[in-house]
This record gives C-alpha cells, sequence and structure tokens, in this order.
C-alpha cells in the first residue's frame, strides 16, 4: 500500500460527522447514518472531527477507503482490522464476522500501531492513527463482496483504523540500492543477500543511510509482527530527511502483529518461529536459525538469515531488543499497552458497545506478549550477553528511562512522567548574575526582574555548544537536580544530546559523602561505585556532578581537579556560595518557572485525569488567584513549592486563606505531616515539629545544609521524623537536609516561639543583625501576632539599643516591613516604632536597597500588609508617593510606582 497514492476523487463525498441522534441518509439506494469519530486515549478527550470518503482504497484483502477531514486537507487511510479470531473463532471467516469481532481485530490493529510507536522511540516513524465509527457503505465499495455480505447480515457500521498519511513516504517495493555498481531493488537485495541493505539511493543517486530498518525488525520480532514488510515491501516503507542526506524507516499496515500463539497442533502456524519450535508444518515453514528474521508471510524469500547481518546491524536489534525486555518487568505497564484501563470508551452510552476491548481478552494479549518476549530472549541469550559487555551505556539508558521518568507529587501517591509533566527552567547567561552571588531569599522585585528582564536565555540543548566546563547555580529547591534528572531521561530516550554524547553520568555528590576516593582517580572509583561498570574514557562522555555544595571536602577537590585536567564535558551544580574557585567556561542560572511555565505546569498537574483540580476553576484562573497573591506568587517561580500549592489547592479548593507566609507554611507542614503520619494525636504532632525545629535551628546556627545524624541523634527516638520535611541521606554516615531552606527557616521560628518570652527576646537580639535570619524573624513575628494578637514586644525587641551594635537605619525598616507583612490584620499602633521615628523624624525618606523609601517598597514587593498599616497609621506619607488609599482600596497615579519596563502600574491587591 503507498501512502502518497494519487487520490481518486468523487464529486459528491459522503460526509461523516458526530449526532447524538444519527438520521439516516441515503448513497445511492444503500442507506446508513451519520456515525461519530472519536479518539480513544489520544490525549484529546471528547474531540468529534468530520470526516469524508474521497478515494477508493488500493485494491488488498482488507475493506478500506481514503477521507479527508473536513476541516483540513489533509488524507487518512480508513479500514477495517485484518481478522485474528480474538474471540478464538475461525480467523478465516471474513465474510462471516459479527459486529463485535470486527471491532476487536481494529481495536487490536491500533494497539499495534501504539505499540510499534512505543517500542520504536522515533528511531522509525508510525503514521498518526485513531480510532473511527463509519459505515461499512462508501460510494467506491458499492459492489464489494464482502461489504455485500455485511450489510445483507445487518452490519451497516464498524470501526475503521485511521492513519494519517505522511508526506513523501513511499514503500520499500519503491526503494533502490546499489549492489556493487549496479542499482538494485531493496526487496531483491534482501531476497539476494538475507539482509536490509544499510544505504538506499536518494533522488539524486546518491547512496544515503536508511536509518531505523534494523529497529523495525526488532520491534517486529518483539510484537510477532509476521508480515512486517510485506512480501513485496508494502507494509513498510521510508521517508527522505535531511534534504535527501538521509532516509528514516517507516512502519505501517501491522495488521498480523501479535501472531504469538498457534492453537491448532497438526496445522502450521503464519508464525515460523512457532512452526519450528513445535515442528509444524513443512520444511519450508521453518527457520534455519531461530534467530532468524520472519518479514512476510508468503514471501520465503525474504526471510533475514542472523548470520548474514553485519556486526552493526546485529547490534542495533539487539539494543531494540534489550530495551522491550524492560516491559516485562511490570504487568502495571503491559495492561496500559493492552487495555488502557478501560478507556476504549465513547462518551455517547449509545456506542459504549462499539469500542470495548473486554479485560479478559486484554489480559491474554499482555500475557502473550510477556511470553513471547521472554522466549525472544532466550533466543538471543547470547548476543544480549555480549551486548551488555560492550555497551554498559546502553543499560544506563535503561535504568534512567525505567527510573528517572517519574517526578513524585508532594502529599500524594501519584507520579507523574518527565517528560510531560515538568515544564523546562529559564537558564540566562553568566553577566546576568551580579558578582556570581544569588541570594537564598530574593525579593519580589528581583524575582520579577530575573525572571522577566534576563537578557539571554539559553534552552538545554544548546547548552553546550560553545563551552565545554559549565557551572549551573541555583537555589534551594529551584529545580537544580530536577534538572538533572530530566536531562539524563531525555538523553536516555533520544530527546537530548544524542549527537553530541555515547553516555551521560548523572551523579548525586550526597550520594557519595560517605565514599572514599582513596588513591583512585575521581572517575575510576566514582563510576564503578554508582554505576557497576568500569569507566571507559574512548566515549564522548557528559558527567553531571550534581549538588557541588553538598559535597565533603575531599569530593569537591576531585571535582576541582577533574573540571581542570578532564577532557570530557561536564556540568557542575550548586547553590550559590563558594564557588568562585571552580574553573569552568560558563556560568549560567537556573531561575525557575517563568509565567507561563507556571502556567503550563498548572494545566499539566489540573488535567492529569482528564478533569481540572475543579469542575469550576480553570488552570488560567487558577494562575490568576496565584499571581493575586503576595504570598504565593513570589515563590511559584520555585518548582517544588509551586507542587506544594497546588497540592494544597486540590486537597483545600482554595489558596484564598493563606494570606500570609507564615500562614502558608503552617498550612503546608500540617498537611504533610497529615499525610505522612495520618492518625496521630494532637500532642504527638506538636512534639514532631518542635523536634524538627530544633534540627532545623541546629542546622541554620551551624550555617550547614547538611545536618549529620551524630549531632542531632538524640533527637530521633521514636517516632521517627518522617513528615516529608526532612531527607535522608543514605551512606555510612547518615545526615539530613530540610526539602527546602524556607521550611527549615520556618521550623526554627515555630521552635523559638514555643519558648518562654526571655528566650525569644535573646533569639531575637542575637539574630536581627544577620541577613540571613530576615526570613526566620518574619516568621516568629507571624506565629507570635497569630497566637496573641500583641506583637508590640518583638518590635521593642527588635528595635533594643545595643552598646555593641547599630543597626543601618536601612536594614532595620526592611526587617520591620518584612515582619509587618506577617501580622495579617494589625491595626494597633506600635509605639516602639512612633518613638523610632521621633528621634529620627527623616526615616522615612530612607532610600532601600531595591530603591525606593519604604511606603513605595512595600508596594513594590507586594508587601500588602506592611503598606495597609503604615498608609492608615501614617497617611501623611502617601502624599509624596502618588498613592493614596481609601476604603482599603489602593489606586496610584501615573507618576507613582511602575513597572521599569513597559511603564504599566504595579498592581496593589487586598485579599
Amino acid at each position: 500500500m503507498m501512502i502518497n497514492q494519487p487520490i481518486k476523487t468523487v464529486s459528491d463525498p459522503n460526509t461523516m460527522h458526530c449526532l447524538v441522534n444519527p438520521e439516516p441518509i441515503t448513497v445511492k439506494g444503500i442507506k446508513t447514518f451519520h456515525p461519530a469519530f472519536f479518539h480513544i486515549y489520544s490525549g484529546k478527550k471528547d474531540i468529534i472531527h468530520q470526516f469524508k470518503v474521497v478515494a477508493e482504497k488500493k485494491p488488498g484483502c482488507s475493506l478500506g477507503a481514503i477521507f479527508q477531514k473536513t476541516t483540513k486537507d489533509q488524507n487518512w487511510m480508513g479500514k477495517v482490522g485484518e481478522p485474528k479470531g480474538l474471540l478464538r473463532n475461525d480467523p478465516h471467516s471474513v465474510r462471516t464476522r459479527n459486529k463485535i469481532e470486527m471491532n476487536l481485530d481494529t481495536i487490536r490493529e491500533k494497539l499495534a500501531y501504539d505499540l510499534f510507536q512505543e517500542l520504536g522511540r522515533g528511531l522509525f516513524l508510525v503514521p498518526k492513527t485513531r480510532l473511527s465509527l463509519q459505515p461499512i457503505r462508501d460510494p467506491f465499495n458499492l459492489s464489494h463482496w464482502v461489504a455485500n455480505d455485511w450489510v445483507q447480515n445487518g452490519i451497516t457500521e464498524s470501526l475503521r483504523i485511521m492513519s494519517c498519511f505522511m508526506d513523501g513516504y513511499s514503500d520499500l517495493a519503491h526503494a533502490t540500492t546499489l549492489d556493487g555498481n549496479e542499482k538494485m531493488g531493496f526487496m531483491k537485495y534482501l531476497e539476494k543477500y538475507h539482509r536490509s541493505p544499510e544505504t538506499i539511493l536518494n533522488p539524486e543517486g546518491h547512496s544515503v543511510p536508511l536509518e531505523g530498518i534494523m529497529e523495525l525488525l526488532a520491534v517486529g520480532r518483539c510484537l510477532a509482527d509476521v508480515d512486517l514488510l510485506g512480501g513485496a515491501g508494502l507494509n513498510a516503507g521510508f521517508i527522505w530527511e535531511k534534504e535527501n542526506r538521509s532516509a528514516r524507516a517507516v512502519k505501517i499496515d501491522p495488521g498480523y502483529a501479535f501472531s504469538f500463539t498457534h492453537d491448532d497442533p497438526k496445522n502450521s502456524s503464519v508464525n515460523f518461529v512457532i512452526n519450528t519450535k513445535r515442528k509444524l508444518g513443512e520444511r519450508r515453514d521453518h527457520l534455519k536459525d531461530l534467530k532468524d528474521i520472519q518479514t512476510s508471510t508468503g514471501n520465503l524469500d525474504t526471510i533475514v538469515h542472523w548470520d548474514c547481518l553485519t556486526e552493526k546491524q546485529r547490534e542495533k536489534f539487539i539494543a531494540v531488543l534489550l530495551n522491550a525486555s524492560r516491559y516485562l518487568e511490570s504487568k502495571k505497564v503491559l495492561s496500559l499497552l493492552f487495555y488502557r484501563e478501560g478507556k476504549f470508551g465513547y462518551p455517547d452510552p449509545s456506542y459504549t458497545e462499539v469500542a470495548h476491548m473486554p479485560k479478559e481478552i486484554a489480559k491474554r494479549m499482555s500475557s502473550e506478549m510477556k511470553e513471547w518476549i521472554q522466549w525472544q530472549l532466550e533466543i538471543y541469550a547470547e548476543p544480549l550477553l555480549q551486548f551488555r559487555k560492550k555497551y554498559p551505556e546502553q543499560l544506563l539508558r535503561i535504568h534512567y528511562l525505567d527510573h528517572l521518568g517519574e517526578l513524585a507529587l508532594p502529599m500524594k501517591k501519584e507520579t507523574f512522567p518527565i517528560r510531560e509533566l515538568f515544564a523546562e527552567l529559564i537558564l540566562v547567561s553568566d553577566k546576568d548574575i551580579k558578582k556570581n552571588i544569588i541570594p537564598e531569599v530574593g525579593s519580589f522585585k528581583e524575582t520579577i526582574h530575573r525572571l522577566e528582564y534576563s537578557s539571554q536565555k539559553i534552552s538545554l540543548d544548546r547548552l553546550f555548544e560553545r563551552h565545554q566546563k559549565i557551572l549551573l547555580l541555583g537555589k534551594a529547591g529551584i529545580g537544580k537536580s530536577t534538572l538533572c534528572q530530566k536531562m539524563a531521561h531525555d538523553w536516555a530516550s533520544g530527546k537530548l544530546w544524542n549527537d553530541l554524547f555515547d553516555v551521560v553520568y548523572w551523579i548525586p555528590l550526597r550520594q557519595l559523602n560517605d565514599f572514599s576516593l582513596k588513591d583512585t582517580a575521581f572517575l575510576d572509583g566514582v563510576i564503578p561505585h554508582l554505576f557497576s561498570h568500569p569507566f571507559n574514557p574512548s566515549k564522548k562522555t557528559l558527567l553531571i556532578l550534581d549538588g557541588y555544595d553538598e559535597a565533603t571536602d575531599e569530593l569537591a577537590k576531585g571535582v576541582d581537579h577533574l573540571l581542570g585536567t578532564s577532557p570530557f564535558h561536564i556540568l557542575v551544580t550548586s547553590r550559590p556560595g563558594k564557588v568562585d574557585q571552580l574553573v569552568v567556561d560558563q556560568k549560567v542560572e537556573n531561575i525557575g518557572f517563568s509565567d507561563q511555565q507556571i502556567q503550563t505546569y498548572i494545566n499539566y498537574f489540573s488535567s492529569r485525569h482528564q478533569k481540572e483540580i475543579i469542575p469550576t476553576t480553570t488552570g488560567k484562573e487558577l494562575f490568576a488567584l496565584i499571581k493575586e497573591n503576595p504570598s504565593l506568587y513570589p515563590i511559584a517561580h520555585i518548582p517544588l513549592q509551586l507542587q506544594m500549592i497546588l497540592s494544597l489547592y486540590e486537597k483545600t479548593g482554595s489558596v484564598k486563606q493563606t494570606s500570609s507566609l507564615t500562614n502558608l507554611y503552617q498550612i503546608m507542614t500540617s498537611e504533610l505531616y497529615d499525610w505522612y503520619l495520618r492518625g496521630q494525636k494532637k500532642e504527638e504532632k506538636e512534639n514532631h515539629f518542635l523536634r524538627l525545629g530544633k534540627i532545623a535551628y541546629l542546622g541554620l546556627q551551624t550555617g550547614k545544609l547538611i545536618i549529620p545524624h551524630k549531632k542531632v541523634q538524640y533527637l530521633m527516638q521514636d517516632p521517627p521524623l518522617e513528615s516529608g520535611i526532612l531527607k535522608k541521606i543514605h551512606g555510612n554516615q547518615l545526615s539530613y537536609c530540610f526539602v527546602h531552606l524556607t521550611f527549615q527557616e520556618y521550623l526554627t521560628a515555630l521552635y523559638i516561639h514555643f519558648k518562654p518570652m526571655e528566650k525569644q527576646q535573646k533569639f531575637i537580639l542575637e539574630n536581627r543583625h544577620k541577613p540571613n535570619y530576615q526570613l526566620v524573624l518574619a516568621f516568629l513575628a507571624g506565629l507570635s501576632y497569630s497566637k496573641t494578637q500583641n506583637i508590640e514586644w518583638f518590635f521593642s525587641t527588635l528595635y533594643q539599643k545595643s552598646n555593641t551594635m547599630m543597626l543601618l537605619h536601612s536594614y532595620l525598616l526592611e526587617l520591620t516591613l518584612r515582619c509587618l507583612n506577617e501580622c495579617i490584620g494589625l491595626d494597633q499602633p506600635l509605639s516602639c516604632l512612633d518613638a523610632l521615628i521621633q528621634e529620627n523624624p527623616t526615616i522615612w525618606d530612607t532610600i532601600l536597597s531595591d530603591g525606593y523609601t519604604p511606603p513605595l517598597s512595600a508596594a513594590n514587593q507586594r508587601q500588602n500588609q506592611a503598606f495597609y498599616w503604615l498608609a492608615n497609621r501614617y497617611p501623611h506619607l502617601m502624599d509624596k508617593t502618588g498613592i493614596w488609599v481609601e476604603n482599603k482600596e489602593v489606586t496610584m497615579t501615573l507618576g507613582g510606582l511602575t513597572n521599569e519596563k513597559n511603564g504599566n502600574i504595579w498592581p496593589i491587591i487586598f485579599l
């Protein structure tokens, strides 16, 4: 069958579309119905398309026609599935098949297309396919004997497997190659040499590589497609790529796939492997070697002989077979591939029986496939063993695909495919990183500036275009390790850097903290330790050294030496800090999600069950809610924080209750606890958080991200601290880290909050001058006010004079605004602040670090509570700003605070 064959059109085509109650129409005297066209497991739920018949199908065994979408000039082949007897009836009784059998055979062929797509993974191509309910009759088959028999038996419509035409497609029957200096057809070459040619002639007459043909043969063997190419080469083909400099194999018409078994003990099977093993039929229906590959049911000369293949062809075949073995490890995967969780259905109840795959048949097919592939692994056991020894990186690919493809959601048992859920993070060039320092807790203005005005964004696929040694910086929780996971997974699946690197090693340095290099070279020690095979320096290698800031001094020295001496490409990730000494070619920063990527992430999250988080709220509306909330928006660009916000939203149905950062972390820690430690008493919960708070406090005191077990082991008695907030780092030297720095800061504040007043005051005095304690103090202010509605003591302590230290007014005011913003509902005066103003009448003219005076700074940072309190207590401040407040509504003049880039006024929102 040629997908690009000429179209013979009809002047008045029969247009097919969906009606709730189909009305009969007449096509040359034959009654039929407008049917429903529907996608099945296609990712486009409930989308209805209109089709029209435009041409007859090229002659063949199956009933079919050429269709076009009425909305797009694109041709589709639509045919009834090959009879395979899934109900264990005689598959050759084509004329007497009932409607259920016909539909099952069509679903089976759709499954075959999907599995060729899944196992091929872009190595060869498969046309887009859909299932469609179509009339048996059309203007081109009025004299077709099978169609007449079906209509006479009362079958007026059935499912069709619809395959979209591919531009430039040609059958293998039309491919030519060189045999010495002579031109020879592809199939003639196959018959003569019993192997596929590795090159074919392009339209200019040049030999170019034919990619994917051996991979297609391997997948065909895994799926027991015994007519893979067809005797004449009409069941597969190719398209030209790279301006005709190469060709790529294409699989069409998998009607004979899934020939896994044979029930007749006397007569031969169409599957020559089964015939050879069970000695069925005549000698000509057997294989000389079970490793030989059947490509046709009728042309015995097209059998591919294993001993005729080149070494390169064998290795390509074995690599795909090895990948297919992954599907044996999970019953869930096989069940999904065949049963689709029962989603072979249509919203209209009247069509439910049309697209139904019985669970017992799906289970039987998946069981047969598992047994079949296991058998193939036994047949090819020796070549597989040799391949594993020669190419350990292929096992690494499989490991990445099987173990790095899922992202866990907080407070849920669910995981999502990283390829579908993860939105690419933004990377900016080194010149946007001021003094190579990235603050752990940036201001709202800084966050927006980095996300919107970064001068140079770098996509992952271009990361190593000009540089070999790269340092990737990013705040805690921003997604550095998740990005590394995606890099490794995308390389393994062929989506990223396949032309650049033979092997990619993702090395989380924190996992090596108990590993001693001794006198061993870094790679010679680490690679066997983590990946169970020796390092091969002859490969084109990328080393992803993840978490330099978490490495021991010994490991850090190993990384330093590697960067200075290694010829390989290296990517080092780290939180900001002592990384200036690293010798790299380029520094980039991971700054998190842009607004568009937040929306994309929300859409993925909310539609993962084909429904939104709550039916009345769309992803766009949810993003608007987050953006309007000054506590949520500044942290929503951090993937981990966004995941937690969405999980909370799904659980509670609201984000409006998160009126302050303190309130948000109260809810998140409580929900995490309830999820991980369900059923414990309130007293146990409070004790749990106090122990976590003590650990957080000790960690902040030492200034270490990684907290050694020996320092906190007395706090680790039963019950264990498994709440999703504190993570174990396993090894001989057990240690811990918090899931994000902000959780550590909140829990530190919570720990201090439960201490007597005098100890809280001592903590404030000891840490008020430390910038890295600002958020802790803000959390402490929020906790104190929410409990007592009295915050005077807190600010009095904050402003207390000291003989040894004098805080700068700019620093003190920034800290004041941050703390005030956590005191939601505060409207009482603060006499200590009044006293400070009396001593320093011009204090409100102080320019803060963001370039604004305090009121404008509060507006700029979206510190709405702080701004509103200032406006109420000191209304004269608003006169100079162009901002005025009336009934809690904030208005800004055109001369007021504006967006520096486009002049838009920053919105000031009160929830």
